[in-house]
């Protein structure tokens, strides 16, 4: 776990006082977090192992939850829930992936989180780092398509899993966007003295409609850029998610999102996600 408590974490409070109050507000959360926590840990047995799945194209949307896909998707196949074996991306990706060897199959990511991986996992990984738009502070869904589309044509034979950084914050979109002209908020490697939105909506910044009109916006921005993607690439496709996030009026139980698309050959998993990032 990162260490709050750095003489440069302090030296950014003193400038900043209201990373005090943020820091106060998540140190009293802390119980509430750990006992939901466990909680979900306890329910890991009922996961679905992803990679024993029938697919040929795995589309990972970060954080996707159930009821805001249901809602926005339009692909015409069968919606199912299963539950996701992590309540964030790293414990999803290391109950999934770590300490086994998937040599059919290459991964495009643009979740930094699996630079944790060992090499040797896939046939081949391929970080998108080099693509992260620091401005905003995060990889955009084209970049992960474009690396998707040149690595099947590569190698046809190899199955494929797509790691969309999408719907997770910082949003994409028109909302999106009014709000970092208002709130100096923070990409998803929480860089510089800003506010992650989570934290704008606690102190009052943004409103929790702003935010999840942004996380709709966000996901219907990768969401076209999937459709477009599955209307070229053959084979089974499925959709799935890591985590989904927590509601900002309340923290209600999220679900994980896993969902199949391509009209003519599709399997759909949409799954409750126990937990949020």
């Amino acid at each position: 776990m990162r260490n709050h408590f750095t003489i440069e974490n302090l030296r950014r409070a003193l400038r900043n006082p209201r990373l005090i109050r943020r820091e106060l507000l998540r140190l009293a959360s802390l119980p509430f977090n750990h006992g939901y926590g466990r909680y979900v840990d306890s329910t890991l047995a009922e996961s679905i192992d992803v990679m024993e799945a029938d697919w040929d194209n795995l589309l990972i949307l970060d954080a996707c939850r159930y009821d805001y896909f249901e809602a926005q998707h339009d692909f015409d196949a069968p919606l199912n829930r299963v539950v996701s074996p992590g309540k964030m991306s790293w414990e999803f990706m290391q109950n999934t992936f770590l300490d086994e060897q998937f040599h059919d199959t290459i991964y495009i990511t643009s979740n930094p989180f699996a630079t944790r991986l060992p090499e040797d996992t896939f046939f081949k990984t391929q970080y998108l780092i080099d693509e992260w738009d620091d401005k905003i502070g995060t990889i955009h869904p084209e970049e992960v398509i474009a690396a998707a589309k040149e690595a099947n044509k590569k190698h046809p034979d190899k199955r494929l899993i797509v790691h969309f950084m999408q719907p997770h914050r910082p949003y994409l979109g028109a909302m999106a966007e009014r709000l970092r002209e208002r709130v100096d908020l923070i990409g998803y490697r929480n860089e510089g003295d800003g506010v992650q939105i989570w934290g704008a909506a606690k102190e009052g910044e943004v409103t929790p409609e702003e935010v999840r009109t942004a996380y709709a916006e966000s996901l219907d921005i990768v969401l076209d850029v999937v459709e477009g993607f599955l209307e070229d690439i053959g084979g089974k496709s499925v959709i799935t998610a890591t985590t989904a996030r927590c509601s900002v009026s309340g923290c209600s139980r999220s679900r994980r999102a896993s969902g199949g698309t391509r009209r003519d050959s599709v399997r759909r998993r949409f799954g409750r996600c126990r937990g949020w990032q």
